[in-house]
């Protein structure tokens, strides 16, 4: 049973592996619509404002709490959240393919 499992693991990692996909980057939406106002105030005003860089700073004292109770686990994962805090217009920039293209792509891979 676990040879089967291992197996239909391994040949579903390679098919997916094997499989050629569009990259593109996610691009902020229009001046002017809804969405843009939404995505300015999260991204600018708050995430890489005021209130993302005290999240950031609290992670980081957390991390450091963490640290000093020898929990390597829990310094690593706020350590890894700060830094997504901090870059986190990169993080977004660089996601990728939206769901708009995700739907175009399986509906020309499917027929």
């Amino acid at each position: 049973m676990q040879a089967v499992r291992k197996l239909s693991i391994a040949l579903i990692v390679l098919t997916v592996g094997f499989c050629p996909a569009v990259a593109s980057a996610f691009q902020a939406p229009a001046s002017g619509s809804f969405a843009y106002s939404v995505y300015d105030l999260f991204m600018n005003e708050i995430l890489t404002g005021a209130i993302g860089f005290v999240i950031a700073a609290g992670l980081v004292l957390y991390a450091i709490f963490w640290a000093v109770r020898s929990n390597v686990f829990g310094t690593i994962v706020c350590a890894i959240c700060a830094g997504l805090i901090i870059f986190i217009e990169d993080v977004v920039i660089s996601l990728g393919i939206t769901v708009a293209e995700v739907g175009n792509i399986v509906s020309k891979s499917l027929f």
